[in-house]
């Protein structure tokens, strides 16, 4: 099982490549294998996770699952595919942390820089 999970994971990461737009489809399908695949590595493989809550805005795919956890991903591919993720802490649309607000406000900037200057990341790539 694990090895067919990380089949699917290496296949989407690798569709993920061809395109420089992720779009939110693709994005929860990484989002939900990358959680079952976090999960299944520290033993836990029963839980199935279900996308309940999406936060999407110009840049940040945000998405939440049904029994807490989260996931976030970039929408463009020249970006780490996996910015943030909890396999238990819920995640709400209005952000009151400073510290988690700056860190999406920096992620922000790097992925506008990114798109508009048409920057490549050679090793997402490879």
């Amino acid at each position: 099982m694990k090895k067919i999970l990380l089949i699917i994971i290496i296949l989407i990461f690798t569709i993920i490549l061809f395109g420089k737009d992720v779009n939110e489809e693709q994005a929860s399908q990484v989002a939900i294998n990358w959680i079952e695949y976090i999960d299944s590595k520290i033993g836990n493989n029963i839980r199935e996770f279900k996308i309940n809550q999406k936060i999407v805005n110009e840049n940040l795919f945000i998405f939440g699952f049904e029994d807490g956890g989260f996931v976030i991903i970039p929408n463009d591919k020249d970006i780490s595919p996996i910015l943030g993720y909890s396999l238990n802490s819920p995640i709400t649309e209005k952000i009151d942390n400073p510290a988690l607000k700056d860190w999406l406000g920096t992620y922000q900037k790097t992925i506008e820089f990114v798109k508009s200057n048409k920057v490549i990341n050679t090793k997402s790539r490879n």
